[in-house]
């Protein structure tokens, strides 16, 4: 369900039914919100799955604009999946409108290891995009991740998985170019 925006108030919500074979009911439900005021944008969401490998998952952010610039904060909790973890985390980021052809953001995020066993990480990043025409876009992003304990967060690109990392606790670190077409 889409609802209507309303006094700057967004929402969507779905429930989906479990598979039959792990039983009857509502496997799970997703909702967000939004709430958008001039410059200001608020947004919550929410997913809960039900059966083998149940998750739990809330995020929420706010954004800001000022002038070219738009800052960014997020925080992440969630709990369950196969195989299970507990994380929680929050992320700082900005991007510069340099032009209406470029843009450049930076941003850190900081993910916890809820259980206690210290599986922490921290990620850099830094992003340049440039529009060619309406359909052609080039980027390039740079990253570096700093696992901690046996942490093994790894970096995900555009249709990009992650490598595995070369051992618990080590770090990543990776750039990637690319354009993307729109037709």
């Amino acid at each position: 369900w889409i609802a209507p925006t309303v006094a700057g108030f967004d929402f969507t919500g779905m429930a989906a039914l479990r598979d039959p074979g792990d039983g009857n009911g509502i496997g799970g439900y997703y909702v967000s919100t939004k709430y958008t005021l001039d410059a200001l944008q608020l947004s919550y969401a929410r997913q809960q799955t039900h059966g083998d490998g149940a998750l739990r998952a809330n995020l929420a952010g706010a954004s800001y604009l000022f002038g070219p610039v738009r800052g960014y904060v997020a925080l992440f909790n969630g709990d369950g999946g196969s195989p299970r973890y507990h994380d929680d985390g929050v992320s700082l980021s900005a991007s510069w409108a340099i032009s209406p052809l470029a843009r450049a953001s930076l941003g850190f995020a900081h993910a916890r290891d809820r259980s206690g066993e210290g599986n922490n990480a921290d990620q850099f990043s830094v992003a340049f995009e440039y529009t060619l025409s309406r359909s052609l876009l080039m980027y390039f992003t740079a990253a570096d991740l700093e696992n901690r304990g046996n942490a093994t967060f790894t970096l995900r690109g555009v249709n990009v998985t992650g490598l595995p990392v070369a051992y618990p606790g080590a770090p990543v670190r990776g750039v990637q170019f690319g354009m993307i077409e729109r037709f």
